[in-house]
């Protein structure tokens, strides 16, 4: 009969192995050369501030993401986190909205990118990845999604260049369906602090490029095994406790705690960026948050609050732009990439998600409302697709999209879908070149990262109450 210390024992032994492949995951041996690795096209995982600009002349990014279907009730969601939100410049403050394409309402969708100026990017389909995908379903998932955002929601697929795992789970195969449809940028890899190039909450790493591969610790996901170069990984900054410790949940961005713990536990991330490098802000909200009319609500209020800080709201594609052409606070008004975005046109309503004659309704009696077997329906601008959309019916195994976008305005989409033409999926999309992968052996890098010591207490928990039951 095996003892109960003995299983205990076992327990802890298993829960020492997956910690130390978790911190291994940081590729100890990381190595990015600033002087090989240099802007605007490549960037080390650095705290450093890019443009070698002093923390005090910056201004504050903050990035608002929503991840989630765009169902009815996220789409009220979304309004009410960002209320009349404004940027300095007294535009309105933008968002990123990263889209699971199954279940959401594609007119949405297209109200999201048209009137309120916010970029769209992917996380896929169905939902159904993870760490032993194959190339083909990421490569199915993605260029599903974009072809169906951009066919139903009337959203530019030049303008969908924005990743994020499902559920935060990746691997390589997923990172090179990214670069092989020119994608800008993926935002799927957690960042706590002390755990591998955060050393603290007011010092955080920037969003850097995958040249060299990651410069974190892959806790959810596996590493990319190659070079991906020129596609930048915005990481996921975890949220911390005022005492500076991590948040423990199961999962770090699932809020615990009443409306004004939550509204404290933000300000914090934000007080604690200003008192250093002024990394950029992450509001990370999953469907978790958005179903919750208090989390919505905390929000809400810390976004009003932080405007007042003068902080900038940005893109995913802005905070880019700035990180590889960075200005001062004082420069911010007068750039063009953080200007307001066009206005809907005005005249007759066309459906295009916009109120175009200004009588407070957005495409009144113009959109189609399209229904499916097994209960799934959405609305949109134009005729139904004969199917349902699915990762089978519009996704690609090959590469589509074409060349990356490595501009930096911010591009939302809001194309006017007027036609009346059935879209009925199946089709591969095409449009442009294959981007292969073109791994950057030739450079010789130094500077490798090392695995935190912040690792020791947790190798002394399991390894302390080892001894004892061994005695």
């Amino acid at each position: 009969m095996v003892s109960q210390r003995a299983k205990v024992l076992c327990l802890g032994l298993l829960f020492l192995v997956q910690s130390f492949s978790a911190f291994a995951d940081l590729s100890s041996d990381y190595q990015c050369n600033p002087s090989f690795c240099k802007a605007p096209d490549c960037r080390c995982a650095t705290t450093a501030v890019p443009g070698g600009l002093s923390a005090s002349s910056i201004p504050q990014l903050v990035w608002i993401t929503f991840d989630a279907p765009i169902t009815d009730d996220n789409f009220k969601a979304i309004l009410s986190v960002m209320g009349n939100a404004q940027n300095p410049n007294n535009c309105s403050a933008p968002a990123t909205v990263f889209v699971s394409t199954q279940y959401s309402n594609y007119w949405n969708i297209e109200r999201l990118a048209s009137t309120n100026h916010h970029e769209i990017a992917i996380v896929g389909m169905e939902r159904n990845t993870g760490k032993t995908t194959t190339y083909n379903t990421w490569s199915q998932q993605t260029t599903g999604a974009r072809k169906a955002i951009s066919q139903l929601a009337g959203v530019s697929s030049s303008a969908l260049v924005g990743h994020r795992a499902a559920g935060l789970v990746y691997n390589d195969a997923m990172f090179k369906v990214v670069k092989d449809n020119g994608m800008m940028y993926d935002s799927s890899i957690l960042e706590p602090i002390g755990a591998g190039l955060s050393p603290s909450v007011q010092q955080q790493i920037w969003p850097y490029t995958l040249d060299y591969g990651a410069g974190q610790v892959c806790w959810t996901g596996v590493c990319p095994a190659a070079s991906y170069a020129g596609v930048w990984q915005i990481p996921m900054w975890a949220y911390n406790k005022q005492d500076g410790s991590a948040v423990n949940t199961a999962n770090v961005f699932e809020p615990v705690g009443t409306h004004d713990e939550l509204l404290e536990m933000l300000k914090n991330q934000l007080i604690w960026r200003g008192q250093g490098n002024k990394a950029p802000m992450g509001l990370f909200l999953n469907e978790f948050w958005l179903s919750k009319p208090e989390y919505v609500r905390a929000a809400a209020d810390f976004v009003a609050w932080a405007q007042q800080q003068g902080v900038w709201f940005v893109t995913g594609q802005q905070m880019i732009s700035w990180v590889k052409n960075p200005v001062s606070n004082s420069a911010m008004a007068a750039d063009s990439r953080f200007a307001c975005s066009a206005t809907c046109a005005k005249g007759s309503e066309v459906c295009d998600g916009c109120d175009n004659n200004n009588d407070g309704a957005v495409d009144e009696f113009l959109t189609t409302s399209c229904a499916y077997p097994g209960g799934y329906s959405f609305k949109m601008c134009g005729s139904c697709p004969a199917a349902y959309p699915t990762s089978t019916t519009y996704g690609s195994t090959s590469a589509t999209g074409g060349n990356t976008n490595t501009g930096g305005n911010t591009n939302t989409g809001g194309n006017t879908n007027t036609g009346g033409n059935t879209n009925t999926g199946g089709n591969t999309n095409t449009d442009g070149n294959t981007n292969t992968d073109d791994s950057d052996t030739g450079k010789t890098a130094s500077g490798a990262a090392s695995i935190s010591l912040s690792a020791i207490p947790l190798v002394l928990a399991v390894l302390v109450p080892a001894a004892w039951l061994m005695k």
